[in-house]
């Protein structure tokens, strides 16, 4: 009997309290098996597509070949995948996958042409040492199936580890997509371990607070985000201010780096700060003072800040045009959540 669609969605589910049967020992036909079901899962609902569009994000004029690792890889179809997309950019790229399971790097083998030159490595990703420096890691849909703390070592282990920058694109918890898989699962015929794992993977999903938690207790900044994430609602004009005010292309990431503040942190309750730090903007710094609102509720910490942010005084140029007229300055709203710590 398959897990039901229906399960509590609650708080996040240890792997180890709901196993997987592709976790456990298994043949490698069914192995086999099961990794040919996920690849046609990722084509039919876009799993390529989050590593794709940040990878198209990338800062030109990185040193070839880009050295690209797929954490936990499988069947090294994501791989293949960067691998068509590479050629057709013209980016010369050195990959490698690597899989604790032993099975993974003989399917992944089988399944991808020798022409590719891709490498297949079977240990643990956190003890792996390659003898070049790994521009980029990439961890599509397998950090579910990491207790907590394995998730904070491994993003620990990705920061230390890149020389570019890394990317995890997994599953999100919630009842929808559960229940979208499940509808889907019932036509579309897929191997018995996919049909049994699939509901299971949705309750050791994340949600927002998952991660925060995780990047968190990790020590991962949290104070950049992409720059071309706002949307206005008219594409045109989004994809003007991008390309022509933003340079997305060139400069990815938006970052505000706190160097002091003035201030009483209360022991609990609210409080009132002035954080004052570094806000990059198109790859130049600007000093910047932030007025931030703290809450702090046992272990849990919040803070919320809005400011604005002069970008026209900074050097970049006003987007209106014709009837359509920009202020000089965007105003930013910031939400942070993190763990008190003693």
């Amino acid at each position: 009997m398959w897990p039901r669609t229906d399960m509590e969605f609650g708080p996040r589910v240890a792997p180890r309290d709901l196993p997987e049967l592709m976790d456990g020992d298994c043949s490698y036909e069914d192995f086999r098996g099961c990794l040919g079901s996920l690849e046609q899962i990722n084509r039919w609902l876009l799993g390529y597509r989050p590593t794709l569009a940040w990878l198209k994000r990338l800062p030109p004029g990185l040193v070839d070949p880009v050295h690209i690792v797929d954490v936990g890889c499988g069947g090294g179809d994501l791989l293949r995948q960067i691998s068509a997309w590479a050629r057709r950019r013209g980016i010369a790229v050195e990959l490698k996958g690597i899989d604790l399971n032993p099975y993974a790097a003989r399917a992944a083998a089988e399944s991808t042409p020798k022409a590719l030159g891709i490498a297949w490595v079977t240990g643990d990703a956190l003890e792996y040492r390659p003898e070049k420096p790994v521009d980029i890691v990439v961890c599509s849909l397998m950090a579910h199936h990491l207790e907590d703390e394995g998730i904070v070592a491994l993003l620990r282990w990705m920061g230390a580890t890149t020389q570019v920058g890394w990317f995890i694109n997994d599953l999100e918890r919630s009842e929808w997509s559960c229940r979208l898989f499940g509808r889907v699962e019932r036509i579309a015929g897929w191997h018995r371990f996919v049909r049994h794992d699939g509901p299971v993977s949705f309750r050791r999903a994340f949600r927002d607070e998952d991660w925060a938690r995780l990047l968190t207790a990790a020590d991962v900044p949290r104070n950049a985000v992409s720059v071309g994430s706002g949307k206005t609602g008219i594409d045109s004009r989004d994809k003007k201010m991008n390309k022509d005010i933003l340079k997305v292309d060139q400069f990815a990431i938006v970052s505000f780096a706190p160097k002091t503040y003035t201030g009483t942190i209360a022991a609990s309750g609210d409080s009132t700060l002035q954080v004052s730090g570094v806000f990059t903007l198109l790859g130049t710094p600007h000093d910047l003072t932030i007025p931030m609102q703290i809450h702090i509720d046992g272990s849990k910490a919040t803070a919320r800040a809005h400011f604005d942010v002069p970008y026209v005084q900074w050097g970049l140029k006003n987007p209106s045009f014709m009837f359509w007229k920009a202020e000089n300055d965007v105003a930013v709203d910031l939400d942070v959540v993190g763990q008190v710590s003693s």
